[in-house]
């Protein structure tokens, strides 16, 4: 891995992707993300973000190469010397606009991997035992470290896939395991009020469980319910969500791709979208269809039914 250049410089960065045999030679581009890469109202940060979050679709994808953020802290106000934000750290508002976001464009941009720097530290993923400046006991997560769990518990090990949201105050990042039979959803809600997730689920049989980090929770239940085909989620401004979706439907393929096209406030319904491929019986190629059922149907017996009526097969 490598190089591991302060702020991705392309200096460093781009040595390696312009050259065959230093890339052949590096599994994981790897970086640190000092010298900015939130506030993009500034045209340096708003490049150098744009060139961190491009490297896969640019360079990576093609060539069976990952990226990993192997280092970055936030610590503002851990010294006394400017009194105006000392111990700016501590609040839920900064770690949520900091790491939080941080986390949320870096997964965005297809980051397998992201390496907090410090992990028992007052401004780190554990409270350690400084006694001026940790509010939280020593050994047990700090809200940075329950940020963090929103995806290293619920996103590891899966992959990425496409999600994106109408309302520009929701940040959403989808996951799915390989067989696509759970998938994750994480929301991060900037806005100050309350939201209604409505989300449709992919199948008649599966399940949705919900846990939520705010000011005040931290992994809490957040009482997702099934209803009429949806599962319904209700965060909390200034939150962050993580949804797991299990689904035992009957499936076309293992192959299909689940796809969160958007997730809105109440007034609006989002949906999910599932598309998986058919076999034709007489041999002829797949067809493209709705993972439901040709005539969408949404009973899992009807659906089977209507397979084996309208002539195809799953795979």
């Amino acid at each position: 891995m490598g190089p591991e250049s302060c702020g991705y410089n392309p200096d460093y960065t781009d040595a390696v992707l312009t050259d065959a045999e230093a890339m052949a030679q590096t599994d994981i581009l790897a970086g640190h993300l000092y010298q900015g890469f939130l506030d993009t109202t500034q045209p340096y940060t708003a490049q150098r973000r744009k060139y961190v979050c491009g490297l896969y679709d640019n360079h990576l994808k093609a060539a069976g190469k990952t990226w990993w953020m192997t280092e970055h802290l936030f610590n503002d106000g851990q010294n006394k010397d400017n009194a105006d934000n000392y111990l700016e750290f501590q609040k839920w508002t900064y770690s949520l606009n900091h790491l939080a976001l941080e986390m949320h464009h870096c997964m965005e941009g297809n980051c397998s991997a992201y390496v907090y720097w410090y992990l028992k530290r007052f401004y780190g993923m554990i409270g350690d035992n400084d006694p001026e400046r940790n509010t939280t006991p020593e050994g047990e997560p700090t809200k940075n470290g329950y940020i963090m769990a929103h995806y290293a518990k619920y996103a590891k090990g899966m992959d990425r896939i496409e999600a994106s949201a109408a309302a520009p105050d929701l940040l959403v990042t989808a996951y799915a395991n390989a067989s696509r039979t759970e998938m994750t959803l994480v929301a991060i809600n900037m806005g100050d009020g309350f939201r209604c997730l409505s989300i449709q689920l992919p199948s008649a049989e599966a399940t949705a469980e919900a846990v939520e980090t705010n000011d005040t929770v931290d992994m809490a239940d957040a009482h997702a319910q099934v209803k009429g085909g949806k599962a319904l989620v209700r965060m909390s401004g200034k939150g962050i969500v993580s949804v797991r979706i299990k689904c035992n439907f009957y499936r076309a393929s293992l192959h299909h791709r689940w796809r969160l096209h958007d997730i809105l406030p109440p007034s609006r319904l989002p949906h999910w979208q599932a598309g998986g491929w058919l076999l034709p019986k007489d041999g002829s190629p797949p067809l493209r269809h709705r993972a439901m059922c040709p005539h969408r149907r949404t009973d899992r017996r009807q659906a089977e039914v209507c397979w084996q009526s309208c002539g195809f097969s799953s795979i």
